[in-house]
């Protein structure tokens, strides 16, 4: 029977501490080749308060509000700044518009209405693994702005 030494379990630990992990991150990350429909689907905004349903049309991506809290599921739209719109349920509308996928990595060049305030902001999306979506909201440029990371569905 062969005597294992120190040294071995030594190495198998650190391989079983720093290794694995890596290749579990690994299978996690966004394809080297995104083809833009990466981001269709649920995904949980950051609190678990909603859920945005993502599709495409005509090229272009757009994101609905598909879920509330139960509490939350009548809220009008009281902030926003077209009064013919204040009346109107927050549940099913479209927030996110107009974003094209720029070929690479990134959803670029559309606008995301925060009904909490009436303001409409700019925004981009990137993948941070293919179940986390970087959504970065800003004002003007990009520095001035806000990111937070949606969980797919």
């Amino acid at each position: 029977m062969p005597v294992v030494t120190f040294s071995r379990w030594f190495f198998v630990a650190h391989l079983l501490v720093f290794a694995l992990p890596a290749l579990a991150i690994a299978g996690d990350a966004p394809s080297d080749t995104l083809t833009g429909k990466e981001l269709v689907g649920s995904w949980w905004t950051p609190r678990n308060e909603s859920r945005i349903e993502f599709f495409e049309k005509g090229g272009k991506y757009f994101g609905r509000i598909a879920w509330m809290l139960p509490a939350a599921e009548h809220l009008l739209d009281n902030n926003n700044p077209y009064p013919a719109k204040r009346g109107e349920r927050r549940l099913g509308m479209v927030i996110f518009q107009n974003f094209r996928f720029d070929g690479d990595d990134e959803w670029v060049g559309g606008t995301v209405y925060n009904p909490d305030d009436g303001r409409t902001y700019s925004a981009k999306f990137s993948l941070e693994s293919k179940n986390r979506l970087r959504v970065r909201g800003f004002f003007g440029i990009s520095l001035l702005g806000r990111t937070e990371i949606f969980v797919r569905q």
